[in-house]
């Protein structure tokens, strides 16, 4: 009954950690007692000289979601060894690609992660390939040329069960997980107003630090630069008006209303080496310094992973959760690299694409994102040719699955239990 209190509490450690992740010894599915030399999850219970409990907490998956728990009793000379397997409640940071309300369309494009509609899934054109688990509630379908055997679909599932989203009660919730400057709103007296405040907000170059500008109704409150709050959380009343730059922690961003990315956000280790970088035949080269019409994955370009990347500890990581848009605003660079996983409650992510006159779209050219992706709409990065038409990288970032931005938000399937067992008695 207290491990079991335990894993239930561990869901909302400050640090992040999903279910007792630090407490667990690498298994599977095969332990039904402890093994020789195995240290107890919890100090052992002694209720007298020679009655005691032990309790082991085992991983059942390489992903460290599913657990067993064997609690090893030894009274009088008699044991009985007793089990019960939990299943962790996730974070929504375990998709590369989520869709609650709408329908996935893909044309002819890379996903490396876990991919998951509420709806269904189309493919159009073919050559779209992807690397990890493909599901959807009411199937998929091929358009436009594109078929099963020139699409890429290692891991499908066409029948997946519905993945239920968080409710605006619990998005709302995080701010009691932000304080001081970090608590962006107008009843705080720090940012004291008669409507809601925005904020912008950089990520200086070092890393380590951040600059949060406030504002109510286009008139500036007060700026400060702080060092970002370790594994902690900013919460925005209304909208993130801007964000960018370069991250060295692990933090994440709440807002009330939207969130629009101006610039690169880019992670780097504690030397100030990018987690990911564009190459030319293995040369690094300045996304900026291509020229309008060039494509990744052609011509040699590929936006890859750095060797020399070697953070200590967990890796820096940003989550970027707004109850309306995540918007790739039309002012970003014309490559734009947005390291962080984005999440939004009630609409999409997407490129702006401001069609009503006389407002002119740009043309970009290359997205590149790494982290993962939910949203309750589809999202999109161009309307050919307007938006990041030439090509889009979406890279799922595999240290999500064990080290999630903080707070992040959760399924709300929450943790299942499946029944007790007994393993032993002698």
């Amino acid at each position: 009954e207290e491990v079991s209190a335990r894993i239930r509490l561990s869901f909302t450690a400050p640090s992040g950690d999903l279910f007792l992740n630090t407490k667990a010894v690498p298994g599977d599915r095969n332990i039904l007692e402890p093994r020789t030399g195995d240290a107890p999850a919890l100090p052992t219970l002694v209720l007298k000289p020679d009655v005691k409990v032990d309790v082991f907490l085992y991983s059942l998956d390489p992903l460290s979601r599913a657990f067993r728990v064997l609690a090893r009793a030894t009274a009088h000379g008699r044991t009985v060894v007793v089990a019960q397997d939990y299943w962790a409640w996730d974070t929504f940071a375990r998709y590369a690609m989520f869709s609650d309300t709408e329908r996935l369309v893909f044309g002819r494009t890379k996903v490396d992660g876990h991919v998951h509609s509420n709806q269904s899934i189309n493919f159009r054109t073919g050559g779209g390939e992807f690397t990890q688990q493909t599901s959807a509630v009411s199937g998929f379908s091929f358009t436009n040329g594109a078929t099963i055997a020139n699409t890429a679909l290692p891991f499908p599932n066409i029948q997946a069960p519905r993945v239920e989203m968080p409710s605006m009660g619990q998005f709302s919730d995080m701010r009691t997980h932000s304080s001081g400057v970090f608590d962006v709103h107008s009843t705080n007296p720090l940012y004291s107003s008669a409507t809601p405040v925005d904020a912008a907000i950089v990520f200086e170059p070092n890393g380590t630090d951040v600059t949060i500008t406030a504002s109510s109704n286009g008139s500036q409150i007060s700026t400060v630069t702080q060092p970002i709050p370790p594994d902690g959380l900013i919460f925005v009343e209304g909208n993130i008006t801007s964000v960018e730059g370069t991250l060295k922690s692990r933090v994440s961003l709440a807002a009330m209303g939207t969130i629009t990315v101006t610039n690169n956000i880019t992670y780097k280790d504690q030397d100030g080496n990018p987690a990911y970088h564009l190459t030319r035949s293995g040369a690094v080269v300045d996304p900026a310094t291509l020229g309008p019409n060039e494509i990744y994955g052609t011509n040699g370009l590929a936006y890859v992973p750095n060797p020399a990347f070697a953070p200590v500890g967990n890796p820096p990581t940003l989550g970027l959760m707004a109850v309306k848009d995540i918007v790739l605003a039309d002012r970003a660079p014309h490559n734009l690299e947005v390291n962080a996983s984005l999440f939004s409650l009630t609409e999409s992510w997407h490129a702006e694409l401001d069609m009503v006159p006389p407002a002119v779209p740009t043309n970009k050219g290359n997205l590149a994102i790494v982290g993962s992706i939910a949203s309750s709409k589809a999202g999109y990065r161009m309307a050919s040719p307007q938006g990041y038409a030439k090509s889009g990288n979406f890279i799922y970032d595999p240290s999500l699955q064990t080290a999630p931005p903080p707070f992040y938000l959760k399924q709300n399937d929450k943790i299942t239990a499946g029944p007790r067992f007994k393993t032993r008695q002698t």
